[in-house]
């Protein structure tokens, strides 16, 4: 008989009830949070000959966000983007022209109504409605996407979009927190 144990409920449970509390406590999650990658653990593996029952086992330290396992799992896998052609979308020195893009990088937070355990449990079903919604008003679209905390705990999404089928206007920023009048 099998017997399955839910370990990412067993590990992240009480790190999750700190999200939980009307007024979390911060400092505890912070220390959670750089605590949990660099905490090693080990899978154990069995292999066993089904004609001669001898046992092989093999170790791996288990992948986790912020591990050196996972990055280079995460660096194994895009890798190809490397080898990628070199694409301008834009010349970003022409200034005087009005120009259009395909690539967009988007910025996605959320207002601070709601608690952080609810908000961090649902981020990955709102960015999926949300990029359905755009993928039903512009059809195809690529997507690179993470999420990740702001200074005071909520998520907030990075996203690059590459539109396959509409181009937008293209704006400059002065670099003083707001955008430059373009000229007609």
């Amino acid at each position: 008989m099998l017997c399955q144990i839910k370990f990412k409920s067993l590990r992240l449970g009480h790190y999750r009830a700190l999200l939980s509390y009307e007024n979390p406590d911060r400092e505890k999650i912070i220390d959670a949070f750089t605590y949990w990658p660099n905490f090693v653990e080990y899978l154990v593996f069995r292999k066993e000959n089904i004609y001669t029952y001898e046992k092989e086992y093999k170790m791996a330290k288990t992948a986790k966000r912020g591990n050196d396992v996972y990055s280079a799992k995460v660096r194994k896998r895009l890798n190809y983007l490397y080898n990628l052609p070199q694409i301008e979308f834009f010349n970003y020195k022409d200034r005087n022209r009005v120009q259009k893009t395909r690539a967009v990088f988007v910025t996605l937070t959320y207002r601070r109504d709601d608690p952080l355990d609810i908000l961090w449990k649902e981020v990955g079903r709102d960015f999926n409605r949300w990029i359905s919604g755009l993928r039903c008003r512009y059809k195809k679209i690529d997507v690179l996407r993470c999420w990740e905390a702001q200074s005071d705990g909520y998520p907030h999404i990075h996203c690059v979009l590459l539109f396959h089928e509409v181009k937008f206007d293209t704006f400059f920023h002065n670099n003083n927190g707001g955008l430059r009048k373009r000229r007609l």
